[in-house]
C-alpha cells in the first residue's frame, strides 16, 4: 500500500533515484501493478507523478496520478504525451506571440 512505501521514506517524497530504487519494493510492485503498468514505465510514470514538477513525488501526488491512470498502459502514454505537450506550449510562450498561436485559437 502507498502509505507503507511512503512511511519509509525520511522527508516523504522521493526524486527519481530513490523512486527508481524503490521499483523492487513489494509496494512498489503493487502499485504498479496495479495500474496495469510495467517497470520499464517507471520513469514517464515519474514524470507524471511529479504534478508540480519540483523534481520529487509526494504521497498526495503519488495516489492522485495513479488514479488517473489505472486501465491499459496507454493511458499512460496519452497522459505523457499530454505532459510534453503543456511543456512544449509554455517554453514557446516564452518567446511570445508566433504564427502557430494562431493556429491554435490564441489570437489574442
Amino acid at each position: 500500500n502507498v502509505r507503507e512505501l511512503f512511511s519509509k521514506i525520511p522527508n516523504g517524497s522521493m526524486d527519481w533515484p530513490l523512486f527508481e530504487r524503490m521499483l523492487d519494493s513489494e509496494a512498489m510492485q503493487d502499485a504498479l501493478e496495479a495500474i496495469n503498468l510495467e517497470q520499464s514505465d517507471a520513469r514517464g510514470l515519474f514524470r507524471l507523478l511529479d504534478a508540480d514538477n519540483s523534481g520529487c513525488v509526494n504521497a498526495e501526488e503519488f495516489v492522485a496520478g495513479c488514479l488517473r491512470l489505472r486501465g491499459p498502459a496507454k493511458a499512460l502514454d496519452l497522459a505523457v504525451l499530454h505532459l510534453e505537450v503543456k511543456r512544449v506550449g509554455k517554453q514557446l510562450r516564452a518567446f511570445g506571440p508566433t504564427r502557430s498561436d494562431s493556429w491554435f485559437g490564441n489570437d489574442g
